[in-house]
């Protein structure tokens, strides 16, 4: 993982990663312009077959409020956002045809229309396949100890905390998952990048805990030629089927939702 800033998630106009992209992004009406590479598919104008959500079933969850009474087995995007706006931040997506870029932000000052972006996620969503190409977030270990020095630092400065083992990456994918969902995607892919050793190491382990499955290694064999030329680079391509990665995270997202 590695930490891009303010510009780029900053900039008005919609710029594409050179190199590499990751997940979905928002149900907002209004929709707006994330450590290591890591990456996942999603696009706008999908024009595969939309999920159907289970129905919503009525249930009380030990440690949740009380306002929380009927859930769904599976997430809606609005959830994902009042998840992030416990954890004093906001999200929103932008498109420019099947790309897609999703920005998750420290909740604005006063006075001020934007808060500090904290991470983004970058990627397409074409037919069924949910395609994630960066994934940027900052403030996060990526595997060397410099960046753990500094994560030591930014944690006792930053004005935002997300109170789960998966970090700020979990609402970035659960907000584009459930996007790309509804708009009938079913598989997300995404390319944990091989650029170091221990890099990599820490990334396989992260997506792997989220539920993806490595699917293929892509190295120096001509035959991984094709989809290095497509992902930008080495390393190991994961993948899940977003309906699964939704259920597996839904009481996650809910219970971030509850502040709990």
């Amino acid at each position: 993982s590695r930490d891009d800033g303010d510009r780029a998630a900053d900039s008005s106009d919609f710029m594409l990663p050179s190199g590499k992209l990751l997940l979905p992004p928002s149900c907002s009406s209004q929709p707006e312009p994330l450590c290591g590479s890591v990456i996942l598919p999603v696009s706008a104008p999908c024009k595969a077959t939309p999920n159907q959500r289970p129905q919503q079933h009525s249930s009380t969850l030990a440690g949740f409020n009380a306002g929380i009474m009927a859930e769904s087995p599976i997430f809606t995007c609005e959830e994902v956002e009042e998840a992030a706006n416990q954890c004093g931040m906001t999200i929103s997506i932008n498109f420019l045809g099947p790309y897609y870029r999703a920005v998750i932000r420290t909740l604005p000052a006063p006075g001020k229309e934007k808060g500090k972006a904290v991470g983004f996620t970058t990627g397409t969503m074409i037919l069924d396949l949910l395609r994630q190409d960066t994934m940027r977030v900052s403030s996060v270990n990526n595997g060397n100890l410099v960046s753990r020095e500094r994560l030591r630092k930014l944690k006792a400065e930053r004005d935002w905390r997300v109170p789960t083992v998966y970090g700020v990456s979990l609402i970035l994918g659960a907000y584009v998952g459930a996007y790309a969902f509804d708009k009938g995607c079913k598989t997300a892919e995404l390319l944990a990048i091989k650029d170091d050793e221990r890099q990599h190491a820490v990334l396989v382990r992260h997506y792997q805990r989220l539920g993806l499955k490595v699917v293929k290694i892509l190295n120096n064999d001509i035959v991984c030629v094709p989809d290095k030329l497509i992902w930008g680079g080495e390393g190991s391509l994961m993948s899940v089927d977003i309906q699964t990665f939704l259920e597996k995270h839904t009481a996650e997202i809910n219970r971030l939702r509850s502040g709990v």
